[in-house]
């Protein structure tokens, strides 16, 4: 737990980055990456201790939580040219006056976004307890089941089985595979809470990019020749991306107020490890420059050769570290990008009902509540 000791100390380490995309597909994949971080806070891990009720969890049929998931821009989201021009001290810096303005008020948050849970039914099935519900999403819904079963609860969305990702045409681009979490119902300071997994594969799809490329060769003729043209390609893309949740690690015992009420929450910290996995195969597409074939096949060799060495994955690797350099966003050893997590988890409620998530640089990005129960 060393990087979460320097964080709760107040240092940050640097973790992965993320690129950046001019295309509407990769804006979706974009969007469907998000959607883990939002899944993340609000399908909330709902656990019980001894004070809880003997046939389970503070929950009932029709009972509705409604939570909010708030978003921020980040020193680095907020200006990046000038985010990278930036001293490391001075990024530290930026980072915490950031963190200290949002906590004052000063900085207001750019988006707010309801997520209402419902549990639809409690029933009893060979001397467990087992509720099941949903968490709307935007126009999604997610189907929840928690089973309490001795001295733990365990936690499955859509039944432990893939989930579809939709495309925007009704068709399935991937799937979510999410993984079960477990949750003791007796909690103790300095101990560690079960971590867990999801997965997302989206399957391979063809993006088409079009681009203008300097040319310059010699005719032979005495004559050089040179300008701009537009290269066409398509790129077979494939997406498979992890994220590992840590174990959460309890660090304190303090109190909170949730909807109006105070209560005794547990303050938990873990990391999400994420990394993805992209598969790329380019083509050409039939690239003809003017009528000349002579001139044409000339444009293309010379193209060939500007861009010969930049295309390879030893390349985009070198150009991807630099970047991450610049912007303070390395991965780990690994290879995966590291984000900090703050929970607060209230056994009388069984729920954590606040969550604030960090980027790579120590800034808060994003975070839940819950609003109200009902």
């Amino acid at each position: 737990m060393k990087n979460l000791t320097n964080w709760v100390t107040g240092h940050h380490h640097k973790n992965g980055a993320k690129t950046k995309s001019h295309t509407s597909r990769t804006t979706s994949n974009q969007n469907n990456m998000k959607q883990t971080l939002l899944l993340a806070f609000t399908l909330f891990a709902i656990t019980a201790n001894s004070q809880t009720p003997p046939n389970g969890l503070i929950l009932t049929k029709g009972m509705t939580i409604e939570s909010e998931i708030i978003g921020y821009k980040t020193p680095l989201l907020e200006d990046a040219v000038k985010w990278i021009k930036l001293k490391p001290n001075k990024k530290a810096q930026a980072v915490l006056q950031f963190n200290a303005d949002i906590a004052s008020g000063k900085i207001a948050s750019t988006s707010k976004t309801p997520v209402p849970t419902k549990i639809n039914d409690v029933t009893e099935i060979n001397g467990s307890t087992v509720y099941t519900g949903t968490t709307r999403i935007g126009v999604t819904d997610y189907k929840l089941t928690l089973k309490n079963v001795g001295d733990t609860v365990h936690y499955l969305l859509n039944d432990g089985l893939p989930f579809p990702i939709p495309g925007k045409n009704n068709d399935t681009t991937g799937v979510w595979c999410f993984g079960v979490r477990h949750f003791p119902k007796t909690i103790e300071i300095g101990t560690y809470l079960p971590g867990y997994i999801n997965e997302m594969n989206l399957f391979p799809y063809d993006l088409k990019t079009s681009r203008r490329e300097f040319f310059n060769f010699s005719g032979g003729d005495g004559y050089s020749y040179s300008g701009f043209v537009n290269v066409r390609k398509t790129r077979t893309m494939q997406i498979n991306s992890i994220f590992i949740y840590t174990p959460y690690y309890v660090v304190s015992k303090e109190e909170i107020e949730v909807a109006g009420k105070k209560y005794t929450a547990y303050k938990l910290l873990n990391e999400q490890l994420s990394k993805s996995n992209v598969n790329t195969i380019a083509k050409d597409d039939p690239n003809d420059f003017f009528n000349d074939k002579y001139t044409s096949d000339k444009i293309k060799e010379n193209l060939a050769n500007r861009g010969r060495g930049w295309d390879t994955p030893e390349k985009k690797a070198e150009i991807l570290e630099k970047m991450q350099t610049q912007t303070g966003l390395a991965t780990n050893e690994q290879g995966y990008s590291v984000n900090l997590q703050e929970s607060w988890y209230v056994p009388e409620l069984g729920l954590i009902v606040k969550s604030r998530f960090f980027d790579g640089t120590g800034a808060l990005q994003m975070e839940s509540r819950i609003v109200s129960i009902k």
